[in-house]
């Protein structure tokens, strides 16, 4: 079933959700990410992970499929411990409220365990913690590790992928694959890392 708000179909049909999904393969437990279309991709920490088979990146606002069996990923949940489908909101912290206020299913959130630190060198007002409050990647990859899914390749696109490993020491038993970036992929211009 897919949920489909109104909407003018364009005439090269990229606004059906069957054209755009019709390449997604379930694999398993799937990451659903519903990514807010003014999120900034160049500061997006989730760049570069489109392609992977285990994610299914959607767009808010839009069509998207039947998701009501997903587990939501959110801040001040009861700590994830199933290994079930999971849907991950991307976008601001206010925006990111505003998505799941409009989501068509009344999902069970489930957070993950406090005391990862981040290493996005945040500058919105809006995030409760702007040390705990995570990047959608570090959330991405700490929910994938304690899971048990495969966490490969998750954060080779990740510029603070070293900061956020040093960050958090008990993550650096987990295979982390690619080299580290260099100052000039910098994604958000900011000098240096959050401290």
């Amino acid at each position: 079933m897919l949920i489909l708000p109104p909407k003018k179909e364009s005439k090269s049909g990229q606004n059906n959700p069957e054209n755009r999904l019709k390449h997604f393969v379930r694999i398993g437990s799937q990451t659903f990410i519903l990514r807010h279309r003014r999120e900034n991709l160049k500061k997006c920490s989730l760049t570069g992970l489109e392609g992977r088979d285990d994610l299914c990146f959607l767009t808010y606002p839009g069509a998207w499929p039947d998701l009501s069996h997903c587990v939501l990923l959110k801040v001040g949940a009861p700590l994830l411990t199933e290994n079930r489908d999971l849907l991950l909101i991307d976008a601001t912290w206010k925006l990111a409220q505003v998505m799941e206020r409009n989501l068509p299913w009344k999902l069970e959130a489930r957070s993950l365990p406090a005391g990862y630190r981040t290493a996005y060198p945040r500058r919105q007002t809006d995030c409760p913690d702007p040390m705990t409050g995570l990047a959608s990647v570090e959330a991405l990859f700490i929910a994938h590790m304690l899971l048990g899914r495969s966490t490969d390749g998750l954060l080779d696109h990740y510029y603070w992928r070293e900061e956020f490993l040093a960050r958090n020491p008990e993550l650096t038993h987990v295979q982390v694959k690619g080299p580290a970036l260099s100052c000039a992929q910098n994604p958000t211009g900011a000098k240096g890392f959050a401290s």
